[in-house]
Order: structure tokens, then sequence, then C-alpha cells
């Protein structure tokens, strides 16, 4: 049974802050690819969920890098749902894993 994929309050803001500059930057086509690859990412949690690497070894988060966009998705596996927890560029500094986010 697919897993339920949803997405934290972090992770949606994250999203409107990439596309906002995106939208300030790039041309629209970025927009739409990266709105493409996050759905792309969604619909394969649902099914493989451990399909990301481990964050930090021994950590429960998890990280998938988006297919087509130099996005990293950070996300969690409870119980039967997915948590999409963060998104970021690939160049972007990253913060500890430790500091992350928690499910609310």
């Amino acid at each position: 049974m697919p897993s339920q994929v949803r997405r934290h309050p972090d992770f949606l803001a994250d999203l409107e802050a990439q596309v906002l500059w995106l939208d300030r930057n790039r041309d629209a086509r970025w927009i739409l690819r990266l709105r493409e690859a996050v759905y792309e990412a969604t619909r394969a949690l649902a099914r493989f969920p451990t399909m990301g690497a481990p964050v930090a070894l021994g950590d429960p988060l998890r990280k998938l890098i988006l297919r087509g966009v130099p996005f990293i998705v950070w996300y969690a596996i409870a119980g039967d749902d997915v948590w999409l927890l963060r998104l970021f560029h690939a160049r972007q500094e990253l913060p500890h894993p430790r500091r992350r986010a928690k499910r609310r």
C-alpha cells in the first residue's frame, strides 16, 4: 500500500521561497521544472519511501535529489506517512540535521 506523502509547513515555505527566487532570477520554465520534480518525487516516495539516502549516519532523516533540477528534499518516514520537511538548492549551505524542523 502506498504511503501518504505530506508536506510540512517548512517545506512549503522553502518551496515558496525557491519559486520566488526563480521567478525573479530565472526563466519561468525553471518554476515548472521544480514543480514537476517535486510532483515526481512525491509519487515515487509514496511507493518507495526508503529510496532516499540518510542525511547523516544513524539519522532517520533522509534526502532525495530531485530529478532534472538542482534541488534536494529532506524527508522523514513516520508510520505510514512520508513527511517532506525541507527543500534546498544543491549549492545552498545546509543546516545541521539535528537542528531540523519538527513534524507537526
